[in-house]
């Protein structure tokens, strides 16, 4: 764990003195996971962060998901990389955190480099994309905090093993998940989504809608994953479960943009994935995270522009792999292994007693089916020959392939 914490930062360091910023990157990220393979708990980070089966997991998909948005920076400059560096370090950190200083820490080193990402580009929208998301951002943050402070004010800790002990106040741990909430986008802290992801630089969406969606969600399974106190939010998440998969099914009926209509997707899969938090099973929501963000990275490879109408330019091996990721998405066949996660929690909430939001969002999935085609159908509207990225999107497609013909493979690393 402390090694690739240091290889990280001597990636960093490195690229600060040196320059040959992708080079070095892309070499951090490969010795990253080589690393990861023998990565153990270090004794520096005892009381602060733990490395479980389910964060190695988490670590591995943050580092391949890195690695495969690298491919997609066209001719970045120099801090884009130091701060792509600084995002994954603090999203690796965020997901193995069990002590809510080193939480709000690791938060904080992944999200501020991240605004500055947002606004790189030299034009309007990206400066607005930057600027949003960090006043909407330092809300989330504000939020997060007031509720760590009023934790440690009832529970004189910032251990997290401490929101499942004894009383607690419900607005403390209630102000902690709003917070996060508002980091993964769910509804109603899902303003700032739409107009952030087109606004941004592409390759900085797609690092959004991966890596940060990923390390979000990881966010949320470290404070609430083993919490016996989250049944007392249950009206809370399904609430807010419910408006996420109708906003997010309604919200991208008409778009225009493929980044906005991504956006509204994703908050849709948000709502689905608070489903597990409704059931208390972690480990289907992770296997659905390693599917649904990998079919994301995916489609990302494939676009060059915003316009839904720029996707018929693609060539017709890439429209291919988008219309596979795009049915996948929707959980249709042939790629099944979406479809195997979103089945494992909506019969886990139905298990848990929640059948009427399990079938509302299993309707919500069934409609959304349109807009997937739409996509689909629009990029078939002419002959095309704009390649892109291909590598990322045949080895997306490979790894799809490989979980939904055999699940297990996924699954044997998750429910050990």
């Amino acid at each position: 764990m402390l090694e690739i914490c240091l290889a990280i930062i001597g990636g960093i360091v490195l690229t600060l003195l040196f320059g040959r910023a992708e080079v070095i990157t892309k070499l951090t990220i490969l010795l990253s996971i080589v690393l990861l393979f023998g990565a153990k708990e270090h004794p520096i980070f005892l009381g602060f962060f733990e490395y479980s089966d389910q964060v190695r997991i988490l670590w591995a998909l943050i580092l391949a998901l890195t690695f495969g948005v690298l491919f997609l920076f066209r001719e970045a400059k120099e801090a884009f990389y130091i701060l792509l560096l600084c995002c994954v370090l603090g999203a690796l950190l965020l997901v193995a955190s069990n002590h809510f200083l080193s939480f709000f820490l690791s938060l904080e080193l992944l999200s501020l480099p991240l605004y500055c990402l947002c606004a790189s580009s030299n034009d309007r929208p990206s400066a607005e994309a930057g600027i949003k998301y960090f006043m909407m951002g330092s809300f989330g943050s504000a939020t997060l905090l007031f509720g760590i402070a009023l934790f440690y004010g009832v529970t004189g800790s910032f251990e997290m093993s401490a929101v499942g002990a004894g009383d607690l106040s419900i607005i403390s741990v209630g102000l902690i998940m709003m917070g996060l909430l508002f980091k993964v986008g769910a509804v109603p802290f899902h303003f700032w989504l739409p107009d952030v992801y087109q606004g941004s630089p592409l390759p900085v969406t797609a690092f959004m809608a991966t890596v940060v969606k990923v390390a979000a969600v990881g966010g949320l399974i470290a404070v609430f994953g083993k919490s016996s106190f989250l049944e007392n939010l249950n009206r809370l998440i399904g609430i807010v479960s419910v408006l996420s998969i109708l906003v997010g099914t309604l919200g991208a009926m008409r778009q225009v943009s493929i980044k906005r209509l991504l956006a509204f997707s994703a908050i849709l899969n948000v709502g689905i994935m608070l489903l597990s938090f409704l059931s208390g099973d972690m480990e289907s929501l992770i296997f659905y995270l390693v599917i649904y963000s990998l079919t994301s990275l995916g489609i990302f490879s494939l676009i060059s522009s915003d316009k839904i109408e720029d996707l018929s330019k693609l060539s017709k091996v890439n429209k291919i792999l988008l219309t596979l990721f795009m049915l996948s998405l929707a959980g249709l066949p042939p790629l099944v292994a979406s479809l195997f996660g979103k089945a494992k929690i909506f019969i886990g909430a139905i298990k848990a007693g929640y059948p009427g939001i399990a079938v509302f969002g299993l309707l919500a999935a069934a409609v959304a089916v349109y807009y997937y085609l739409k996509v689909i159908r629009i990029s078939w509207n002419q002959t095309g020959s704009e390649g892109s990225s291909k590598l990322v999107g045949l080895v997306v497609f490979g790894l799809l392939v490989l979980f939904s013909g055999a699940p297990g493979v996924l699954g044997s690393l998750i429910f050990r």
